[in-house]
């Protein structure tokens, strides 16, 4: 914990730009990589930031964040020695309604929440609000 938690640490000059650079979000996989039982799942989730509703939903202070597709994300994770099995969407995750720009779309966002499962899921890629991919180390069993 104490690596994974050095990786993660940003000077506050760092404020401004993305949580995570590249060559941050790559040392800080390798060190979740060197940190997992073999025999564990690293799971990564990223804001959907292609999602058009995504800016008229959220608060203007959303923090700064890179948009990561799903060809991205798995090179990324290939890179610090994982191989993703799973990939999937998510509509939104639990804790969104922090960031919700109005109280008023509530009961909008939850109603989509109860039929989003049943969407084809080339709308759900489109409109969900979250990406993730499971993975497990190379060469692990």
């Amino acid at each position: 914990r104490r690596g994974i938690q050095r990786v993660l640490q940003r000077p506050r000059a760092a404020a401004q730009r993305p949580l995570l650079d590249p060559a941050e979000r790559l040392r800080a996989l390798n060190s979740f990589s060197e940190n997992l039982s073999d025999d564990g799942f690293l799971i990564v989730a990223v804001p959907n930031l292609s999602n058009p509703l995504f800016r008229l939903a959220a608060r203007g202070d959303v923090p700064t964040m890179v948009s990561l597709g799903f060809e991205q994300l798995r090179a990324e994770l290939d890179a610090a020695n994982f191989v993703v099995c799973e990939t999937g969407d998510l509509f939104v995750a639990p804790g969104f309604e922090q960031w919700v720009r109005s109280r008023a779309l509530l009961p909008l966002l939850h109603g989509v929440v109860n039929i989003y499962p049943r969407l084809p899921r080339a709308i759900r890629r489109i409109f969900s609000a979250h990406i993730y991919c499971v993975a497990k180390k190379r060469g692990a069993k």
